[in-house]
């Protein structure tokens, strides 16, 4: 089954939702403006109408405030829930690219750690992690991180993470906090209000060691 751009589904709901008086009321706000009237003639509804204006470049994916705006302009402003959700599928839908990306940097840092025929593997009782140094090796792991929850192994020492998205605002609807544990000691740390689960979670996991380091629970 095909998966449907979040902006086409957005717009096919809104299509769904909007009556007659709210597409006349549409048509009014945005022909002669954002839209001109030969064009908006040849527009057979709502979506067709949304659709014209995210290629005019009043709408895209990294911006839907002028969508918000003209809903609440036709006074169907519950209907930016709709769009709210369409922003959080969309911000999904790039933490999942920026995971792909990640992958590709961390199989080409693999390549790079051939040595001889044999590729090293990183580990946390000595090996490969005295030629790389620490913190190379937490920047290694780090690269490794999948999804919003799961754990590393660094220094001997498993680290836990926990990362999870909240709705904050209208003009940023969602941020991600994140809570990573050292498990043998129970330690914790939590920081919040990151755009991407990817960047709360390695924020979170450094501020950890640093904690641990500072404790001589990890070596410096």
């Amino acid at each position: 089954m095909a998966c449907i751009h979040p902006l086409s589904k957005l717009y096919n709901e809104l299509n769904g939702k909007l009556g007659d008086d709210d597409e006349s009321k549409l048509r009014n706000l945005l022909t002669d403006k954002q839209i001109s009237i030969r064009d908006m003639q040849g527009l057979k509804d709502p979506a067709a109408i949304f659709q014209k204006l995210e290629k005019a470049g009043f709408i895209s994916e990294d911006n839907l405030q002028f969508l918000k705006t003209i809903l609440r302009s036709i006074e169907r402003s519950p209907l930016i829930t709709n769009v709210l959700e369409c922003e959080m599928e969309l911000q999904k839908m790039k933490q999942l690219q920026e995971t792909q990306k990640k992958l590709q940097e961390h199989r080409e840092l693999e390549e790079q750690l051939v040595d001889g025929g044999q590729t090293k593997t990183l580990s946390t009782d000595g090996g490969i992690t005295s030629s790389l140094g620490a913190t190379s090796m937490l920047d290694y792991l780090l690269l490794s991180l999948k999804g919003s929850k799961g754990q590393i192994e660094y220094m001997g020492r498993t680290i836990e993470y926990d990362t999870k998205g909240r709705f904050h605002s209208l003009s940023e609807p969602l941020v991600f906090d994140c809570v990573a544990t050292d498990v043998a000691s129970n330690t914790s740390k939590k920081k919040n209000h990151f755009q991407t689960a990817d960047e709360a979670a390695k924020a979170t996991i450094r501020l950890l060691i640093e904690d641990l380091k500072s404790q001589n629970i990890i070596s410096q």
